[in-house]
């Protein structure tokens, strides 16, 4: 009897402190109303519909991590996993510390969601469907339900699947995890609930805005056995994110970073390298630029960018930045230019609030054929002809124009607009 009241006043205790998005202890569901359900185990597995009813878990507190364990309908409810979220998430915050600490740039962690006791909290959500259903794509079905509950562009969530197959499948690959960057302050990483240790790092990272960087196998960016290290680049980066920088503004600034490049964007073939010269300004101050590229199959992270060079601009307002681009893929060092006529780059520029402004540009190769380049059509050139005498080039542009140049002049002789949509080939 004194068991029963003793339980009966431990459940009204945590009722009390329960809100409708909260799970506390080992997380047990709540009933239909919203309301803590106390029970044993075997009730706590039996009591499982609440996700689908739940409308209202946008609620967590700015610069917080919340930790999600989604459990398929026909799985069973597992509380170490539950605790070994909780254990993992403690160490994976000291360790993003002791790597700060490491750079300069103070004991800086992210703040996870805790109880008015300080204890971890972990909700638990209830998948609409079977194990099966989630092992096609793992990433959008998982990601579907979760969005119907949780703001994913409010905060950062570690999702923790408890499924079967012990991996996820992501465009029709079976990964240990995947991460991803929705705004300033959100993002989400989706572990399976095997690889919570050596996963789960990594694809926080990304949730905060880290790119891979394979330039060392011991970088937590990088697919490395044994990830030990956070980058100076990355650890640079977080210094301005609002989860490890009180300072930093939590409202989604504007990306208005003005990237431009001042430096010839062909090179001859048989170049070694390139220069690569930016012209950067920010009104807010600029923080850091990173030169990014596209990782190449057959590569596991083919798809995605990857830091290629990386550079502090210490609050500048207007500054130039040189790279020296060779070609090379950290991820991939036996390319070089040769590899390709056409190499797409991309520049990510960080300003002082930690607002990102990205850009794209190609670095082309010179053919040894090249007699001159038609400015003036340029960038919007898409299509040419030759007359059969050779005296005359016609070129049609996206903005409905053609225009006839003299062959031995280089020299535009007429612009023509026939159209009010792009031309796509003339003759």
């Amino acid at each position: 009897m004194k068991m029963q009241v003793l339980r009966f006043i431990l459940c009204s205790i945590i009722a009390s402190f329960a809100g409708l998005n909260l799970a506390a202890g080992s997380v047990p569901p709540p009933g239909a109303n919203g309301a803590h359900f106390c029970g044993n185990t075997g009730q706590q597995q039996d009591n499982r519909r609440y996700a689908r009813t739940i409308t209202n878990l946008d609620v967590g507190a700015p610069r917080t991590v919340r930790m999600i364990y989604f459990l398929p309908n026909d799985r069973p409810y597992r509380a170490e996993v539950v605790h070994r979220i909780k254990d993992q998430m403690l160490g994976i915050r000291t360790f993003f510390a002791e790597q700060m600490d490491a750079h300069g740039y103070g004991y800086a962690t992210f703040h996870i969601e805790t109880d008015p006791e300080n204890h971890p909290i972990v909700h638990r959500v209830d998948g609409r469907h079977p194990d099966s259903y989630y092992s096609g794509d793992t990433v959008g079905t998982v990601r579907d339900e979760i969005s119907s509950a949780f703001n994913l562009e409010a905060n950062v969530h570690l999702i923790v699947i408890d499924n079967s197959e012990t991996q996820i499948n992501s465009d029709g690959r079976s990964v240990a995890g995947v991460g991803e960057r929705k705004s300033k302050t959100g993002g989400y990483a989706l572990v399976s609930d095997e690889f919570i240790s050596t996963t789960a790092i990594h694809e926080l990272g990304h949730a905060f805005g880290l790119n891979h960087d394979f330039r060392s196998n011991a970088y937590i960016m990088s697919y490395g056995l044994r990830p030990r290290r956070l980058s100076a680049c990355s650890a640079e980066y977080l210094a301005v994110h609002p989860y490890f920088n009180p300072d930093t503004s939590i409202d989604e600034g504007e990306s208005n970073s003005i990237i431009e490049t001042i430096s010839p964007r062909t090179y001859p073939r048989g170049s070694q390298s390139v220069p690569v010269h930016l012209k950067i300004s920010d009104s807010e101050g600029l923080h850091q630029v990173h030169l990014l590229v596209d990782t190449m199959e057959p590569h596991p992270g083919a798809g995605f960018r990857e830091v290629k060079e990386c550079r502090g601009l210490a609050g500048d307002t207007d500054t130039v930045v040189e790279f020296n681009y060779d070609g090379i893929n950290p991820s991939d060092r036996s390319t070089d230019l040769s590899n390709s006529a056409n190499h797409r780059i991309r520049v990510s520029a960080v300003d002082a609030d930690g607002n990102v402004t990205d850009a794209t540009f190609s670095l082309t190769e010179i053919s040894p054929y090249h007699i001159a380049t038609l400015a003036e059509h340029l960038p919007a050139g898409f299509s040419v002809a030759f007359s059969t005498d050779g005296v005359t080039l016609a070129t049609g542009s996206w903005d409905g124009t053609v225009k006839l140049w003299g062959v031995a002049t280089l020299r535009e002789i007429a612009s023509l607009q026939v159209h009010t949509i792009g031309i796509s080939s003339v003759a």
